[in-house]
């Protein structure tokens, strides 16, 4: 296996607005405090990172479909609340025949640098058939271990406006499944659970928790489609998040509690209609 890292760096759209400390779990009985910032923190914290996690996600999802081919594979590093990424080429050295699996290829195997201090990024290739082919991609805190040992990762944040730790427990895994039809076409999908922790200052915490499922199919065009739940990030339950997107049209999708359309997504971005209550 051959694999090539790039890193980039992402400008995230941050957009601020009033809010209230229903968004979060209030340690200790606190609770805002009038005339100070905290809401509008809270609320400002809370959309950036339900953006940048759309974003990574659709633009992941999106990237491996168009670019996937017989033996290559593209995956995208990102974790919200990070401005350093990588964009990780592999390439199956020989054609799936049969079940099988290589790796894990890590950052740390490769370049000896990280993305995030002491924490490695890392993937796994394998094959089910001859027709399908996976990827796992996780970050660990135990460097060049496989995924099955993946420990918690805490990552101080540098694309918020304003200072948070994120943990992750046990530290994210993805994997991606890559099935070949005829001709070029294929299909990329995967199912998405993480237990994700948001601290903040005054001893707020957000619960970033989300499990969804994300599919792609490419044909004459590529079309992704996202379904994302985030159960705890509201005290009125759980947010839903879907997105539809192609290379032919623009993509479009929504943010709603139940029946309430929180914002809408499209092209320029997700534009918020309402706080995050």
């Amino acid at each position: 296996m051959i694999a090539h890292f790039e890193d980039n760096r992402s400008v995230f759209l941050a957009l601020a607005y009033a809010g209230a400390c229903a968004a979060v779990a209030c340690s200790d009985g606190e609770h805002p405090r009038h005339g100070d910032e905290t809401p509008a923190l809270v609320s400002r914290i809370t959309s950036e990172l339900v953006e940048q996690l759309v974003d990574q996600l659709d633009s992941s999802l999106l990237g491996q479909l168009q670019e996937a081919g017989r033996q290559d594979l593209a995956v995208n590093f990102a974790l919200p609340g990070a401005k350093l990424m990588s964009h990780v080429y592999a390439h199956l050295a020989m054609p799936c025949t049969s079940a099988s699996v290589s790796g894990p290829t890590c950052k740390s195997h490769l370049s000896g640098m990280f993305l995030l201090p002491m924490v490695d990024s890392c993937f796994v290739t394998g094959c089910t058939d001859s027709a399908e082919t996976f990827v796992d991609v996780y970050w660990t805190e135990q460097l060049g271990t496989a995924p099955e040992s993946r420990a918690p990762v805490q990552y101080q944040t540098d694309a918020l406006s304003a200072e948070a730790e994120i943990t992750y427990d046990p530290g994210p895994l993805t994997r991606w499944v890559y099935r070949r039809g005829e001709s070029s076409s294929m299909t990329v999908s995967a199912e998405v659970s993480e237990s994700v922790s948001v601290a903040l200052r005054d001893n707020l915490a957000l619960d970033l928790s989300y499990y969804g499922h994300l599919k792609g199919e490419r044909r004459d065009t590529s079309e992704t489609q996202l379904e994302l739940t985030l159960p705890n990030l509201s005290l009125r339950g759980p947010i839903a998040i879907e997105l539809q997107n192609s290379n032919a049209a623009p993509r479009r999708g929504s943010i709603s509690i139940g029946d309430e359309a929180l914002a809408t997504i499209g092209s320029n971005g997700i534009e918020w209609l309402e706080r995050i209550p």
